[in-house]
């Protein structure tokens, strides 16, 4: 089941980003949005009690010496991606077992506020 909020928190957020809502289709997580030349990923935590935000930004290199300095660049600016904007990097591997790299956030439904998430995308 889902909870409230998420549909509501996803709501809002179309609102302050002047994105139309589908009114034939529910918002059902997970919920993908276009911003710009990104997919932003909605969905809600395991736990039901946030909202988790996923952009996917590319896929690392195939070249093991390139990738190897691409990882040591995403793994050193992760401590300040947390620092400064609570955001942490992570690897996944896509259906062309590729390493991509996401950035993720969290924001728990009891203190979300759409103005405050709505502004995100742009800082990232």
């Amino acid at each position: 089941m889902e909870p409230a909020e998420f549909a509501e928190a996803v709501g809002a957020l179309q609102v302050m980003l002047g994105i139309p809502a589908e009114d034939d289709e529910p918002i059902a997580a997970p919920y993908h949005l276009a911003i710009d030349a990104f997919e932003v990923v909605l969905d809600h935590t395991d736990d039901e009690r946030a909202l988790r935000v996923s952009l996917s930004v590319g896929a690392l290199a195939g070249d093991p010496v390139h990738r190897q300095g691409q990882l040591r660049r995403i793994l050193k600016r992760n401590l300040a991606l947390l620092r400064d904007f609570r955001f942490v990097a992570v690897l996944e591997q896509n259906d062309a077992e590729q390493l991509v790299l996401q950035l993720r956030f969290a924001e728990s439904y009891g203190g979300l506020r759409a103005s405050a998430l709505a502004g995100q995308p742009a800082d990232w």
